[in-house]
């Protein structure tokens, strides 16, 4: 009867060590779990920010002037976590402010002068600088729809109007000049993004 007793009373601290054993383990179970779903998460975001930083160097390493694309692509936000096709509708937003705001300033010049050669040029200019804005709203949509051999192409022909222009002066004002050669210096980065997307889709 007492060796009975005994083993019952045996027992008892033997299940409440299990239990304290099972209900100290679940806090470390959770912080595991936690550690596990939170650190690869860390770890991909910091990948993400290093290959964004990446891409931006490798497409300026391909351009004429890689100090001015540099500059340009790290100094927007968005191109923080982008990937190619979004530093490309990067570039074509700031290659359109750049096309507009020199367009603007050719009105701007023809509107000033009464040199009959010079406005001839300026009127060109403008006529050149409103083709190339319809071929970045052009390139815009190509690349909004995976069209990468068309968003080489209209770069390429807004490239093309912006030369256009810059050739038909003998002389040109050092404002119009210093516009000019940064909207095409901006054209070459979405066409080193589109030979790079281009790449990625052979």
């Amino acid at each position: 009867m007492t060796d009975h007793i005994n083993l019952g009373k045996s027992k008892e601290p033997k299940e409440k060590v299990a239990s304290m054993a099972f209900s100290s383990s679940i806090p470390a179970l959770l912080l595991s779990l936690l550690a596990a779903i939170l650190v690869p998460n860390l770890t991909l975001a910091n990948a993400s920010v290093k290959s964004s930083s990446q891409l931006i160097s490798e497409v300026c390493s391909k351009v004429p002037n890689s100090a001015l694309c540099l500059e340009v692509l790290k100094s927007d936000p968005r191109s923080a976590n982008a990937d190619l096709v979004g530093l490309g509708r990067i570039s074509i937003d700031l290659t359109k402010a750049a096309t507009k705001t020199t367009s603007e300033l050719i009105n701007s010049l023809l509107n000033k002068t009464s040199d009959r050669r010079l406005r001839g040029s300026y009127d060109f200019c403008s006529v050149c600088y409103g083709r190339a804005v319809n071929d970045l709203d052009d390139s815009e949509k190509s690349l909004s729809s995976g069209k990468y051999l068309e968003l080489n192409n209209f770069a390429a022909a807004a490239l093309g109007e912006n030369d256009l222009c810059e050739d038909n002066f003998d002389v040109q004002p050092e404002e119009l000049k210093e516009a000019i050669q940064k909207a095409g210096d901006l054209c070459y980065i979405i066409l080193s993004i589109a030979k790079r997307l281009l790449g990625q889709t052979i």
